[in-house]
């Protein structure tokens, strides 16, 4: 009776001691690609600004207001086509949250700039510097944003987790996944 324990046992555990082997992952390779993982709970960030009152600007400034939501897409190019040959693309969608550009403007004491030039980089990790003036500025559907899908962090291209999002709905507007920089006009 013993012996068939024993060898229930050992039939039982025989997987999970193979699971490691087949997925060469270990229990130690997992928790540290966890503690190295970078979530919505852990991301911090600011934003220098040039040209207001404030001369940075934080979640914790930003999370004191109700978060908007827009649905932003955006062209995603490949360089040599998804297959290798040529160009291609394709539209990418995702919900961004954040804070309205009116309400940014507001906490920086600029409520009545005139334009608004972002430094940073696009979806594809290029620089871009782009001015945003008019009504723009003060379209809610234009938001300060860093939160992707209600639970992602947007990605970060080593500059900032913030980017500057619009509704798809404006076609016009040139979107920046990675802030650094903001100069109030």
């Amino acid at each position: 009776m013993r012996k068939s324990i024993i060898a229930v046992l050992l039939i039982a555990l025989t997987p999970i001691a193979c699971f490691p082997s087949c997925t060469s992952t270990t229990p130690d390779v997992i928790a540290s690609e966890q503690a190295a993982a970078v979530n919505l709970d852990s991301i911090t960030w600011s934003l220098n600004i040039t040209g207001a009152e404030k001369t940075t600007y934080t979640r914790e400034e930003a999370e004191a207001h109700e978060l908007s939501k827009v649905i932003v897409s955006m062209y995603v190019a490949y360089e040599n086509g998804p297959d290798g040959n040529g160009i291609a693309g394709t539209i990418k969608s995702f919900i961004c949250e954040g804070i309205k550009m009116s309400e940014f403007l507001a906490d920086i004491g600029a409520a009545d700039a005139s334009s608004l030039t972002f430094h940073g980089k696009d979806h594809e990790g290029k620089d871009v510097d782009v001015t945003i003036e008019g009504d723009d500025l003060q379209n809610d559907k234009v938001i300060v944003g860093w939160i992707m899908n209600k639970t992602e962090i947007l990605p970060n291209f080593t500059e900032s987790y913030v980017g500057i999002f619009c509704d798809s709905s404006v076609s016009s507007f040139d979107c920046c996944c990675s802030v650094t920089d903001i100069e109030i006009g």
